[in-house]
């Protein structure tokens, strides 16, 4: 995923903000336990004595200090307020996009380079795009609320297989009841079968449903960092990142269903005699199986 600048600095800020609890060293003079404010340009933690020199040099005066006992809140406000500057006239904010080259620029590389061409301000391409992004985030919700329903879907499958375990166990018994006397090694058979079956489907589907989790997992970060960029997202990030924010969004939405709900999940025994009939000596009971769902609904019918 690639690296998203404002999250970078809120981060940086925000765990600034809550190591002063530890009591940081100032980064230019080194003083111990001294920082109490950080420079939003210089990303670097003052003391008292060096914000006064900060704030008297003059290729430094202008930049912007605040106290690293702000709150969080206050924390996400300033990492707003840091600015992106051009890469070719490193003392100039990003202002504008060049549709034609697509890149951003300070207002000087506009006039020299990309007069003519088709641009615009960063905060009306970044709003365009973040009216794209919510439809991204429609979309991956749907495919969250999807994966959870499967989720939700084989838990209660789970359910319904160790029911049917229980209840194909109870049949055999009832069956033994009537042939005690012949079958006791059969039923014994039957009943490790029951539980095998049981065991291997059971590991199959938890192993399905550990696969979707995390899936579902990555997607409910990717669905988070798309909120955190629609929400917070300089103009800058949005214009570099959304394209390809968009495309993960598509390639997520395509992903196929991994669960297959028709597969065997019920355990079946099959009783060879009635209950009540007398016992003819046969060692042979019934015999256990795995079947679909479907399967069941269509004998309930």
């Amino acid at each position: 995923m690639p690296k998203n600048i404002f999250i970078t600095q809120t981060v940086e800020l925000k765990r600034l903000s809550s190591a002063m609890a530890e009591e940081m060293a100032c980064e230019v003079c080194e003083k111990p336990a001294s920082a109490v404010k950080m420079c939003t340009t210089c990303i670097q933690r003052l003391c008292e004595a060096c914000c006064k020199s900060h704030e008297k040099i003059r290729t430094t005066r202008t930049h912007r200090l605040f106290s690293l006992r702000r709150s969080s809140e206050e924390s996400d406000e300033v990492a707003k307020m840091m600015r992106t500057y051009c890469k070719e006239h490193d003392e100039r904010i990003v202002e504008m996009y060049c549709n034609k080259c697509e890149e951003v620029m300070c207002l000087l590389c506009h006039a020299l380079k990309h007069c003519g061409h088709d641009c615009l301000h960063v905060d009306k391409v970044a709003e365009m795009l973040r009216q794209k992004m919510e439809e991204d985030i429609r979309v991956v919700t749907s495919v969250v609320n999807r994966d959870n329903g499967q989720i939700a879907q084989i838990d209660k499958e789970l359910e319904m297989l160790e029911n049917s375990r229980i209840t194909a166990k109870a049949e055999i018994a009832k069956c033994v009841e009537a042939l005690k006397a012949n079958i006791e090694e059969k039923a014994k058979e039957l009943n490790a079968k029951a539980d095998r079956l049981a065991k291997e489907r059971k590991q199959e589907i938890e192993k399905t449903r550990a696969e979707i989790q995390k899936s579902a997992a990555l997607k409910q970060g990717f669905h988070n960092y798309l909120r955190e960029m629609h929400k917070n997202g300089t103009s800058v990030d949005m214009v570099r990142d959304a394209g390809k924010l968009h495309a993960r969004a598509n390639d997520i939405d395509q992903q196929p269903t991994v669960h297959d709900g028709n597969q065997a999940q019920y355990i079946k025994f099959n009783s060879y005699f009635s209950v009540g009939m007398t016992c003819n000596g046969s060692a042979e009971v019934g015999n256990i199986s795995l079947a679909s769902t479907r399967q069941l609904k269509k004998k309930q019918r």
